[in-house]
């Protein structure tokens, strides 16, 4: 029973080693080929194909106050419709966090648990009848 674990589980540490291996030479490989956009840097006019932006200026002169959390009441729109309508995508928002994190908790519990029924199965006596 522990010998076929044993080699079971070597097998399992092979795999995971070659899956591993495997996405680093292919990280390894796409990080070789990032492109550089020299256009941004290259400060001669006749050689710049994109345009450098003022963000901050434009910014300013499109927002001269700063946001503010005060709330917008838009016309035709009550304030208890707005709550209602943040509420409800708050709670789809809440439960696709309590979906991806369930799936992980879920397979750490079954990691765990199989961990503890495999000792609890080593521990038993080979032959049973005894």
């Amino acid at each position: 029973m522990s010998q076929k674990k044993t080699e079971g589980l070597l097998d399992e540490l092979e795999r995971l080693r070659s899956l591993l291996k495997e996405e680093k030479d292919r990280s390894d490989h796409l990080n070789q080929h990032i492109p550089v956009l020299t256009d941004l840097a290259d400060q001669e006019d006749s050689r710049q194909t994109v345009a450098v932006l003022n963000v901050k200026g434009d910014y300013q002169q499109s927002h001269p106050q700063p946001p503010t959390l005060s709330p917008v009441i838009h016309s035709g729109v009550s304030e208890s419709e707005l709550k209602s309508r943040l509420r409800k995508q708050a709670r789809l928002f809440i439960q696709e966090i309590i979906d991806e994190e369930l799936v992980r908790v879920e397979a750490q519990l079954n990691r765990e648990l199989n961990h503890y029924l495999d000792h609890l199965l080593d521990q038993m006596p080979e032959n049973l009848s005894d």
